[in-house]
């Protein structure tokens, strides 16, 4: 359940794509996993969330999902 939930892609613009440096969209992701785990200690619950991202090449979109599990499960 919590993939299909806590999964989404984001994709930029055309003209957008060469201009985002690495550093950027880096930035832009540790501030995004930041405020959720914010928002998950807010609504009272602790634990483990694993945030992470991944480049699907064919689709030219970033990829990114939330999880209960730590990284090494």
């Amino acid at each position: 359940m919590e993939w299909e939930t806590n999964s989404w892609s984001l994709g930029a613009a055309d003209e957008d794509r060469d201009s985002l440096s690495v550093a950027e969209v880096v930035a832009a992701f540790e501030r995004t996993a930041a405020a959720i785990l914010e928002r998950i200690h807010d609504l009272g619950f602790s634990g483990v969330a694993t945030f992470y991202v991944r480049h699907d090449k064919q689709a030219g979109q970033l990829r990114c999902s939330t999880g209960s599990a730590p990284p090494d499960a």
